[in-house]
């Protein structure tokens, strides 16, 4: 390719710059066309590799072949408008401005590999396309409120200081205007770019906080939270271990098996949710620089299926802990759907407590009503109105009154 670029069949020739430019005009000859379709054709099937291999991926790796799109998306437009305004204007010397396309694409593929909280691809997009339209409309008001700042300067006969006091009055509205833009271009920008999955995550949280406000027992608090995530939320399987004092390990208690492992307080995973009091991601140990710590942890997680690990801590200690599967659909838990689960789980150490003591609570009932049942006299308790609260079965035989 190098050779053929240097036959007079790629390029006849060019017209030197002169002092006033820069860029050189080049001459193209008919092997620039083959070139180009070289070119374009490359790129195809670059682009079809892509999204097959888009389509396989799952997890964090998919979540990259995203970047990688969206970086070709952000500066092929880019590149195009610098060709379309150096042909509009007549000036090649705008071609310098190419290189641009180049710094679009490795910005975005850099973001997508050196974050470790790694955003949706659509929320990013979202948030590229509310800054650029931020730009633009304060680029807008700084604009027209410096022209009409100094015609108004000028009307009142002070010419010599209107540039000076224009440009004050200018960044005076720029700086009144931001906060206000701001919000109305967010939420002009969300309409258009938000996923589905982010636009109902604020609902899911809200519905699932609310089972967390309900006085449960610890089985049944379990279940109903998990059927909530994983419907709401679109998560994987949810999984709660309990901490058992008296053995010192973590139990599952949902969902319920025998055979279900148990966590010693010393597992590597357990020991990172008690002191680091933060949720721990699958997807995140792998992008990070990995001690042996971490590899452990990583190891664990992977053979127990676990993507999202996090604490269920009380006023005291970690009393439990919510492990969440991965997704069917291969989509990765990003950083807002992590922090929505961590407050979650937040929220689960208080309701735990409750549960925990209602739970108590019930047993006593139920170990109190059977002693009551099974006496071999007759039990009768009233309150201070005489009402009648509790009769035992033996009661009822002697009486012949109904329970």
């Amino acid at each position: 390719m190098a050779l053929f670029m240097q036959t007079k069949f790629f390029l006849r020739g060019a017209t030197l710059p002169n002092a006033m430019e820069v860029v050189g005009v080049p001459d193209y000859g008919p092997g620039f066309f083959v070139f180009a379709v070289f070119c374009l054709a490359s790129i195809f099937i670059v682009v079809r590799s892509l999204i097959r291999d888009l389509y396989s991926a799952t997890g964090v790796k998919r979540v990259e072949l995203q970047f990688i799109l969206m970086g070709a998306g952000v500066s092929l437009p880019v590149g195009v408008a610098v060709i379309l305004l150096s042909k509009g204007f007549g000036s090649p010397q705008l071609l310098q401005l190419l290189p641009l396309t180049v710094l679009a694409l490795d910005v975005t593929i850099a973001y997508g590999i050196a974050t470790r909280r790694m955003l949706a691809v659509s929320f990013v997009l979202q948030r590229m396309v509310s800054y650029a339209m931020l730009s633009v409309c304060l680029g807008i008001v700084y604009g027209a409120s410096w022209y009409l700042a100094r015609g108004v300067v000028r009307t009142l006969n002070l010419s010599s200081t209107a540039g000076h006091a224009a440009q004050f009055f200018a960044t005076l509205f720029v700086v009144f205007s931001v906060i206000p833009a701001r919000g109305w271009i967010n939420r002009v920008a969300e309409h258009f770019f938000i996923s589905a999955s982010h636009s109902g995550l604020e609902k899911a949280t809200r519905v699932t906080l609310k089972i967390l406000q309900t006085v449960a027992r610890v089985d049944r608090l379990f279940t109903q939270l998990a059927e909530s995530m994983q419907k709401e939320m679109k998560t994987g399987p949810v999984r709660f271990l309990v901490l058992d004092e008296q053995a010192g390990v973590y139990r599952q208690n949902h969902p319920a098996a025998e055979d279900a492992p148990t966590l010693s307080v010393d597992h590597p995973l357990i020991a990172r949710l008690r002191s680091g009091r933060e949720i721990v991601v699958l997807d995140v140990l792998r992008r990070s620089r990995a001690g042996s710590e971490e590899v452990a942890i990583e190891n664990a997680m992977a053979s127990e299926s676990i993507s999202l690990a996090s604490g269920i801590f009380s006023q005291r200690s970690m009393r439990g802990v919510m492990f969440v599967g991965s997704r069917r659909s291969g989509r990765i838990y990003d950083a807002m759907e992590q922090n929505a689960l961590a407050m979650i789980s937040t929220q689960l150490g208080v309701a735990l407590e409750n549960a925990e003591l209602y739970t108590e609570l019930q047993d006593r009932k139920q170990y109190t009503d059977r002693i009551v049942e099974s006496l071999a006299s007759g039990l009768v308790a009233a309150d201070a109105t005489g009402q009648i609260t509790v009769m035992n079965p033996r009661a009822v035989q002697i009486t012949g009154c109904g329970g």
